[in-house]
């Protein structure tokens, strides 16, 4: 079952992401696209490992930037991309173990039926 809210650690300090709102939801992709400065589509086709880890950056950036301002405004920089790699990975490690398999439970939510006939005949 789909919990309203996750929570994760960083440095010590525990932070909640709440289950979206639709606003939330579509800003956060909108955000996407702007981080990636329209070229998002294009990555997310490119088999290269650096255009991979940088998604992950993006998706990272503008789901906790929308979700959970104030662990932005704890970071002590003056946006996420002037974070550094090493403090990047850290939250990366956490985001994937905790927030990542909440929003697959979401997406999953937001599957019309119509999509599941089709993911289920592709996967075959």
């Amino acid at each position: 079952m789909l919990e309203n809210e996750v929570k994760f650690s960083v440095k010590g300090r525990e932070y909640t992401v709440k289950y979206p709102t639709i606003g939330q939801y579509y800003q956060i992709e909108a955000m996407k696209q702007s981080l990636s400065r329209g070229m998002y589509n294009s990555m997310v086709t490119s088999p290269a490992f650096s255009a991979q880890h940088a998604l992950d950056m993006i998706d990272i950036e503008a789901t906790l930037v929308i979700l959970v301002p104030e662990f932005i405004k704890d970071l002590k920089v003056k946006n996420f991309s002037d974070l550094d790699v090493r403090d990047y990975k850290e939250i990366r490690d956490e985001f994937v173990l905790k927030v990542q398999p909440y929003f697959k439970e979401i997406a999953e939510l937001l599957r019309g039926v119509g999509e599941e006939k089709s993911a289920d005949v592709a996967e075959k």
